[in-house]
């Protein structure tokens, strides 16, 4: 079995994942291992706290996921358990959702965002799927001697909720974005433009101190603009970037609820305008500008 990190754990894995974080020092937390008959292994009498039919099972010692893939994890086996007809699919829910629920058993949350460090700063861009936050960061990592954290999403621990940690050396982009060789990729799915493209050379696994949140949203006029927020509006702006908030409900929502508030408290945070009329290059310039000019 091989060893990995991400999202600040360390575990080991049966299947080969590429473009993850090899572990080379420590030892493994999880293990995680292919098994063809979960059902017949799921706990049985035990208090469920969340279900969704049957297909979606969870309490604080287990998690039972059905969907394209099949997830057991025992928590006080730590064991995640894994079966899967497409490895594409696999992949995908490995490298997110999979996270996500662990973060439960973990206490972490997930912030639905790309993490990068440029002169000096340690920067989380957030926003809506489609609002450009990882073609923006792609943008720095082929202009810029810049180091790359983290792509959609953004772990944040209890313990420390105003750093956070690394978590796959790739960035998802559709193809039509790629500017360099695209025979280095792997599809995120059968059939659609969207790949991962390694970026392990400037990737590095590390606990870092959050210093900037930038939240990025489509604008439909000619105008780039930068808003700092703060007070109630900073809050939401933040909360409404968790990853996948519905998966776990209220099972995870006090922890969701105190990390965001610790991060509003202390992080400075803009709003960023991005007008999709407005090219990439422009956008940049004068994101760059005023990074650099220390105006943000």
């Amino acid at each position: 079995m091989k060893k990995y990190s991400a999202c600040g754990l360390n575990f080991e894995c049966n299947t080969e994942l590429p473009y993850f974080s090899c572990l080379e020092k420590g030892n493994t937390v999880i293990k995680f291992v292919y098994q063809k008959k979960i059902k017949n292994i799921i706990p049985n009498n035990v208090e469920v706290l969340l279900k969704r039919k049957n297909l979606f099972i969870a309490n604080k010692c287990f998690y039972y996921w059905n969907t394209k893939c099949e997830f057991l994890y025992l928590h006080d086996e730590k064991i995640l358990y894994y079966n899967y007809n497409d490895k594409h699919i696999f992949y995908l829910f490995i490298t997110g959702l999979l996270f996500k629920l662990l973060g439960y058993y973990y206490n972490f949350i997930l912030l639905h965002a790309s993490a990068f460090n440029y002169n000096n700063k340690n920067i989380l861009c957030a926003g809506k799927v489609g609002s450009g936050k990882s073609t923006i960061v792609y943008n720095f990592l082929c202009d810029e001697n810049i180091i790359f954290y983290c792509d959609d999403i953004v772990p944040v621990f209890v313990d420390y909720p105003t750093y956070f940690y690394s978590s796959f050396p790739f960035l998802k982009l559709w193809e039509a974005d790629i500017k360099t060789n695209k025979e280095n990729v792997i599809p995120v799915v059968k059939d659609l433009k969207k790949y991962y493209l390694n970026v392990s050379e400037k990737f590095l696994y590390s606990l870092n101190k959050l210093e900037l949140i930038l939240i990025i949203e489509v604008s439909y006029n000619d105008k780039i603009k930068f808003e700092e927020i703060n007070g109630k509006d900073k809050f939401i702006s933040i909360y409404n970037n968790i990853y996948k908030p519905a998966i776990l409900g209220k099972l995870h929502s006090n922890l969701e609820f105190n990390i965001v508030t610790e991060i509003a408290n202390k992080i400075i945070t803009y709003k960023v305008y991005r007008p999709v009329n407005v090219s990439q290059e422009v956008f940049l310039k004068k994101l760059k500008n005023l990074i650099n000019n220390n105006v943000i």
